[in-house]
């Protein structure tokens, strides 16, 4: 309860009880004694409301005090991003092409008189791969230093002898070269399981809606 409420509470009992008031008027043994016992009852009554006002203002000074702590992370006072909010990543604007070029760099891949294409594991012209979130999360996951991936391309021999086209992809992180002192990549290969090859070709998986020629 505030305490703008408890005086009001206390107000409201001062105008129920106006014998508190005139009982002062005229003093008699028996007036003093309903006086003493109104006395004590408004007492109590102002006593609840001092303790009551006594618990609002330090429960609001510690509440607020505790909001300020929590505002104001351990890492040099910067506010931390709240969980799934995308950070912008520095190289996207100058690394992104438009829709236009993309489909202009694909169909220069795909046309006929291209000698250098790759083939799907059907031994179709292979335009793209899709990787799936999960494992690349997964990867993250286990290597939390790691700021990407590392994908090269493989080959592989179809049971009729056509070599077909796969990807083979892992984390990669920066790391300081103890000989040298220069900061380097490296591919993150020491725990099990985390050099992939699992992708999905285009053809026959490509994407029905947006899809580059």
């Amino acid at each position: 309860m505030s305490l703008s409420k408890n005086l009001n509470f206390i107000f409201l009992n001062f105008r129920k009880s106006p014998r508190i008031f005139t009982s002062f008027t005229q003093p008699t043994p028996k007036n003093l004694i309903l006086m003493s016992s109104q006395n004590s009852i408004l007492a109590g009554i102002a006593g609840a409301a001092i303790a009551s006002a006594i618990w609002y203002f330090a429960g609001s000074t510690g509440s607020t005090e505790n909001k300020s702590d929590e505002a104001t992370p351990a890492d040099g006072g910067m506010k931390q991003m709240a969980l799934g909010v995308q950070v912008p990543c520095p190289q996207q604007n100058a690394k992104a092409i438009s829709w236009t070029q993309a489909q202009k760099l694909v169909t220069f891949y795909v046309d006929p008189s291209n000698t250098r294409q790759l083939l799907n594991d059907k031994g179709a012209l292979l335009k793209g791969w899709y990787l799936d979130k999960c494992i690349i999360q997964n990867l993250f996951d286990i290597y939390p230093s790691a700021d990407g991936l590392q994908i090269y391309i493989g080959a592989d021999t179809l049971p009729g002898g056509v070599i077909y086209n796969k990807l083979v992809w892992m984390a990669s992180q920066l790391f300081v070269n103890p000989q040298t002192g220069q900061t380097e990549r490296e591919n993150c290969i020491d725990k099990p399981n985390t050099v992939i090859d699992m992708t999905e070709p285009c053809p026959t998986d490509c994407p029905a809606k947006n899809d580059l020629p």
